[in-house]
């Protein structure tokens, strides 16, 4: 195990107004294998857990707008992701609300990278175990994430890289929308230059991939759009 890291690697949500905090965090984090999406308010943080399936959620208190605790109240009625606070307040009072809306740690700034993961390290215990395996059953599909291998009612169908990655990022989380940019991220593994070539890029992977897998590749029933956001994938 990383002495700056839990050894399981997250996918984690920072929210916080503070930009110099989101961009240490993200570094700090990312050093230690995660993958960090950030957020600069609480009405920010819902939209983004609408979208994306995160790990952990790491909550600021003290943001304008919308603040930690009722974006804490909200969320715990959607998501049971560990939630750790992150504060200036160390009033008994606020520590005690935060724990009474569904807080699962706290933390008060300033703090420490050593405090920081320790915090980690604690609610990584609350997760549930990881698969071993990394074969995903999805409706008529079967895909093995470490090999590649996808098949079709156990007919295989042969995909490139990039196509691979992708369908791995929608496997995950099935009939849920994935942003282009998200997308482009999984499939080339960098990030987007232009908005435009993304979402070119994207459209004509999803292109090859719905001719490989849909019945009517004209009326895809699997891989669908979602106006304005990306692509979900529908196993049933």
């Amino acid at each position: 195990m990383s002495k700056n890291g839990t050894g399981r690697k997250l996918k984690l949500l920072v929210a916080d107004d503070n930009l110099d905090t989101i961009r240490l965090m993200t570094m700090l984090l990312q050093s230690a294998g995660h993958v960090v999406v950030t957020a600069n308010s609480g009405e920010e943080a819902l939209a983004r857990l609408q979208r994306e399936t995160v790990d952990m959620v790491l909550l600021d208190v003290m943001m304008p707008g919308m603040d930690g605790f009722t974006a804490l109240k909200t969320l715990r009625q959607t998501s049971d992701a560990p939630i750790l606070m992150l504060t200036a307040l160390s009033e008994r009072w606020d520590v005690q609300r935060g724990f009474e809306l569904g807080a699962d740690d706290y933390i008060v700034k300033p703090f420490s990278s050593k405090q920081l993961f320790a915090r980690l390290n604690r609610l990584t215990a609350l997760l549930p175990p990881q698969e071993n395996s990394s074969h995903v059953n999805a409706g008529r599909f079967s895909f093995d994430l470490a090999t590649s291998l996808l098949e079709k009612d156990g007919e295989s169908i042969e995909v490139t890289v990039i196509e691979a990655r992708i369908l791995e990022r929608l496997f995950k989380t099935p009939a849920r929308a994935v942003l282009v940019d998200e997308l482009f991220r999984a499939g080339w593994d960098r990030v987007p230059e232009e908005v435009d070539q993304s979402l070119d890029l994207v459209n004509i992977a999803i292109g090859r991939l719905r001719a490989k897998i849909e019945d009517d590749p004209d009326h895809p029933r699997y891989i669908t759009s979602v106006s304005g956001v990306g692509y979900r994938f529908d196993p049933d």
